[in-house]
């Protein structure tokens, strides 16, 4: 091509002048520029905040004369002064201005430098503007050409690359200080690199501290350095979601907080797990469970796809003042004749762990149309989100809650776990709490493209983006969110389904009984909430739902879960019989521990003793104490004679004169039977006020 013509277009031709072809001129120049950059002056970034106060003060002082010697007024005159008559450059020639500047600095005695106090000739005066004025029209600078030259290493390059290279392998590794690094080094060059002239200990030392300040996976601890040597390859294009629900991250994560379970005592750390939606920042679902298992992905995406109203929001707000607005995955309410085949949310991102991807799990997001992306292992970034939320739980939440013990071993306290701790169900309340509060504080990672200085709120951005999009894509059966739930099989009556050890009734179980699939296995699959077990719920053959109400639910019933409790039961925990004393007792009963060789009434007699006395070991010794001195006259009871036949052991033809006891063995006292006739009939003692044996009940008092 030939350039025919340059202007605001050029015009370019075949050799043959043909095909003439008008181009932007600023199309050519892009085309004509060169892809190979110059060096880059970084170490003149903020030169002048580090300077010395000597270099400083050289500095200011050079300008003024510059400044001086180019408009005839000092550095600090406004324009506005009219500068010095023989200093005028519109009078005075640039050489004349020097020398009548150089000659009046003559006169005047040095105030800095090695000639302070002292005058200097006119010609060391001019060699110093001159130089000055070089300086200025060589590099627009008057700094010293030392400042402006850029650092170099005395070190050689291949020292160094070879030191980079060595400390790189050593990232994934246990640390070592800066000294064993230096040691391990030098016998790795003496192998791998014996021609390498290495610098002085002290040098590759400090070599090693600069690397390990720059590099953020050189320094640090050694758990960071492997994140950050895991960290995938950055993007130059930035993974964004532009509606609610187009990408949903699933995270799980070991709580910070000790909870103490209300009936077994056992102090755990919950696995709590959230979900995020990337558009709006929102936590749209939670689940709290013992451990992560297969049911804890499902529970919280059953959490994102039920619609959170105002009455399931009042069961953990404080009061119907402060229940939040919620943020809902789903389509609104006045789209009901929208229809989509697609689901919100449209895609998840979860671990890659067994526990997630579950056959049924990924088949039920596979029928819902959820596009499933298993996260990559050792990734952190690819949910970079929430992992930052769960920062903002632990820093503003957890840290006020007792039996905080912090992110790590060098945070935690002494004894956390001792403290007046939470329930699983206290905390899982506390925890949904703060989780509206943060959807409803301002975000800082927030940012609206029409604004993008403004800063919002995650619950702010759903209305905004909610009401630009104006309808969501749905599922179409508003129960879907059943099946998500934690399920088991459980045998089915007629009256009665039991599941958590409570029993759920319903007219349906009869005919569910008749049910292809019940009547293949004999057992009915039913889902539950762990958080609110007031109704559970069962699907027949042909998908359609059917609520099971908990036996005792009625209005008032608040909700309640496998991790809640009222406390009623421990205030009276101590007021009665244990199953492990009943069975104890029982085996004692039937092995003969309370025959002794006595009659059958006396060993009723000591049975009735030995039950009371469990139970009153379990009194405080105030209340035994009081028991025992409330009128002892109507404590002591009789004993009823050995010869005295009893109803239950007359045949049904036998008479009251034929009854003959069991042979009673001789008795032999000892030390402990004379100290019980010292003190007195201790058994009868030990009967509470009232309690009459059984053989004096049906008998009037003498």
């Amino acid at each position: 091509m030939i350039i025919q013509h340059v202007g605001a277009y050029v015009v370019l031709t075949r050799l043959d002048g043909t095909q003439p072809t008008e181009v932007p001129v600023t199309d050519i120049a892009r085309a004509l520029r060169g892809n190979k950059a110059p060096q880059d002056l970084a170490h003149l970034h903020d030169i002048e905040d580090r300077l010395t106060e000597r270099s400083k003060a050289r500095l200011d002082h050079d300008s003024d004369l510059l400044h001086i010697m180019l408009t005839g007024r000092r550095a600090h005159q406004p324009d506005t002064d009219a500068p010095a008559p023989n200093l005028d450059p519109a009078r005075v020639p640039e050489g004349l201005r020097r020398r009548r500047l150089a000659k009046l600095l003559a006169e005047q005695t040095r105030d800095r430098g090695s000639m302070k106090g002292f005058n200097v000739l006119h010609k060391s005066e001019m060699r110093r503007l001159q130089r000055i004025m070089k300086r200025w029209r060589d590099g627009q600078n008057l700094l010293d050409g030392r400042y402006r030259k850029p650092r170099a290493w005395r070190t050689d390059d291949e020292v160094m690359d070879a030191l980079l290279s060595f400390m790189n392998d050593q990232a994934v590794r246990s640390t070592k200080s800066d000294s064993a690094l230096v040691r391990a080094f030098q016998i790795h060059a003496t192998t791998a690199h014996p021609t390498l002239q290495l610098p002085s200990t002290a040098t590759l030392r400090r070599r090693v501290q600069e690397r390990r300040g720059a590099w953020s996976h050189l320094g640090a601890t050694a758990k960071n350095r492997i994140s950050q040597t895991n960290v995938p390859k950055a993007s130059g294009v930035t993974r964004l979601a532009t509606r609610p629900g187009e990408l949903v991250l699933f995270d799980t994560t070991k709580s910070n907080v000790w909870v103490k379970d209300p009936r077994t005592g056992r102090v755990v750390r919950l696995d709590v797990t959230l979900a995020i939606d990337l558009a709006t920042r929102c936590v749209v679902g939670l689940a709290i469970t013992y451990n992560t298992t297969k049911y804890a992905i499902g529970l919280c995406l059953a959490d994102v796809l039920r619609p959170k109203t105002a009455a399931l929001a009042s069961e953990w707000a404080e009061d119907e003042t402060s229940i939040a607005d919620q943020p809902f995955i789903g389509r609104p309410g006045a789209f009901v004749s929208f229809h989509s085949t697609a689901f919100h949310p449209e895609g998840v991102v979860v671990d890659n762990g067994k526990q997630y991807v579950s056959t049924y799990m990924t088949a039920q997001m596979a029928r819902l149309g959820i596009h499933y992306e298993p996260q990559r292992s050792y990734n952190p970034t690819d949910k970079a989100q929430v992992e930052r939320v769960f920062r903002t739980i632990k820093d503003m939440f957890e840290a006020l809650m007792p039996g905080f013990t912090g992110g790590s071993v060098h945070e935690r306290g002494t004894a956390p776990e001792a403290e007046d701790l939470m329930t699983p169900g206290e905390y899982e309340r506390r925890l949904r709490q703060c989780i509206d509060l943060y959807n409803h504080r301002t975000h800082e990672g927030l940012v609206l493209p029409e604004d993008p200085f403004v800063r919002l709120s995650p619950y702010v951005m759903f209305s905004i983006l909610a009401e630009k999009i104006g309808a969501f894509a749905d599922v179409e059966y508003q129960y879907d969110w059943v099946r998500f739930l934690p399920s088991i099989t459980a045998k089915i009556e007629p009256s009665r389904v039991r599941v958590r050890l409570l029993n759920y009734k319903s007219p349906i179980l009869r005919e569910l009984q008749g049910d292809p699939v019940v009547m293949k296995t004999g057992n009915l699959r039913v889902f539950y909430d762990p958080f609110d077990l007031r109704i559970a719920w069962c699907f027949d053959a042909d998908g359609t739902l059917h609520p099971l109400r908990w036996h005792y639910l009625n209005e008032h019933t608040p909700r309640f879960g496998e991790m809640h409790t009222t406390h009623v039961v421990e205030k009276y925990a101590g007021k009665k019989v244990s199953r492990n004393d009943v069975e104890r007792i029982l085996l004692e009963i039937f092995a003969g521990k309370h025959d002794q060789g006595m009659p059958e009434g006396i060993r009723h007699d000591e049975l009735a003793n030995n039950l009371m006395q469990a139970r009153t070991d379990r009194l405080t010794e105030s209340q035994r104490d009081a028991a025992l001195q409330e009128e002892p006259d109507a404590i002591h009871e009789q004993r009823p004679p050995a010869s005295e036949p009893r109803p239950h052991d007359r045949g049904v033809g036998d008479s009251a004169n034929t009854y003959e006891p069991p042979p009673v063995e001789p008795f032999e006292p000892d030390d402990t039977s004379e100290a019980q006739d010292e003190q007195g009939p201790q058994r009868s003692a030990r009967r509470p006020r009232g309690l009459r044996p059984w053989w004096h009940r049906d008998r009037p008092e003498s």
